[in-house]
């Protein structure tokens, strides 16, 4: 997907799904009473999409600096 959008909207994406992750596992249940489900879709699913789109982008950029170190 890096190579066809390039690296500054992946990482834009990651962002906005991570703070969607986030925003959406804060208003889960209430305070006293949260949601488990909502938290695992919010912080463990969307966050952890969001996060893997954004650590895609530098290890993209590293590779590319380092091509003789890809192991």
């Amino acid at each position: 997907m890096a190579k066809k959008t390039g690296p500054r909207k992946v990482a834009i994406a990651g962002g906005l799904v991570l703070g969607l992750g986030y925003m959406l596992a804060g208003f889960s249940g209430t305070h006293n009473n949260p949601s488990f489900w909502g938290i695992l879709l919010g912080i463990g699913l969307l966050g952890g999409t969001g996060i893997g789109l954004g650590y895609v982008c530098p290890i993209v950029a590293l590779v590319k600096w380092f091509p003789d170190k890809k192991e």
